[in-house]
C-alpha cells in the first residue's frame, strides 16, 4: 500500500478501520509514520465498530457525515460535482506477482 501511495503521490487515502478479520489500524499508523504522501486519511467506520474511536489524526467518515446540515443546500447541489465519466476514479491492482505491484486505472464508465 505504501508503494502505491508514494508512486501515485496520493493526497488522500480512504480506508476501513477493519474489514472482516483484517485490522487496518497498524497499516494506517505505519504508513502515516513513514510516509509524507497523504494529507488526509479518511477512515470508514464499520457499523460493527460503533463507539470505537478512530485512529488518532484520522478523519471519521461517519462523523463528517453527521456534521452536515442538508437543509443548507439546494436539492440539486451535488449535480455541480458530477464527474466526467471518462475520468479516472480508481486505481486497482491487477492479478499477478511480478516485481513491484502495478496499478490499473479505471474510469467511472468501467
Amino acid at each position: 500500500m505504501e508503494h502505491f501511495c508514494e508512486f501515485t503521490e496520493a493526497k488522500a487515502w480512504i480506508v476501513p478501520l477493519k474489514f472482516e478479520k483484517i485490522d487496518y489500524k497498524p497499516m494506517i499508523e505505519a504508513i502515516r509514520f513513514r510516509s509524507s504522501f497523504s494529507k488526509h486519511i479518511l477512515v470508514i467506520d464499520s457499523s460493527a465498530l460503533k463507539g470505537e474511536r478512530s485512529t488518532e489524526g484520522k478523519l471519521s467518515f461517519s462523523s463528517l457525515l453527521n456534521k452536515v446540515d442538508l437543509n443548507q443546500y439546494p436539492k440539486d447541489y451535488l449535480r455541480s460535482f458530477k464527474p466526467n465519466p471518462e475520468q479516472i476514479c480508481d486505481l486497482m491492482p491487477p492479478g499477478g506477482t511480478t516485481c513491484l505491484p502495478k496499478l490499473l486505472p479505471r474510469t467511472h464508465n468501467d
